[in-house]
């Protein structure tokens, strides 16, 4: 075997045992963070905020995903099933 095909398989046996014990090592950090427990959506849900209108202008929209406003006013939504619709 030339020197230079030991050298290119010493370097990936290396590199194997390196990048295994720093898997491990990482695997062991990993832990989850503990804290308290999250908020309920009644602690911070407004349901009427002074100075703003809800209003309904689209429904029967199957999970929106995207929305982008055309220059007349018009808008298209983005179903996630990859439906597009025209809202006028």
């Amino acid at each position: 075997m030339p020197v230079t095909l030991l050298k290119i398989i010493l370097i990936g046996i290396l590199s194997i045992l390196i990048c295994t014990s720093q898997a491990q090592e990482n695997s062991q950090l990993a832990q989850p963070i503990l804290g308290e427990i999250p908020q309920k959506v009644e602690d911070v849900f407004l349901p009427e905020v002074k100075g703003i209108k809800v209003e309904v202008w689209a429904d029967s929209l199957t999970i929106p995903w995207s929305l982008v406003f055309l220059p007349n006013g018009d808008a298209l939504v983005a179903e996630r099933p990859g439906n597009i619709v025209l809202i006028t």
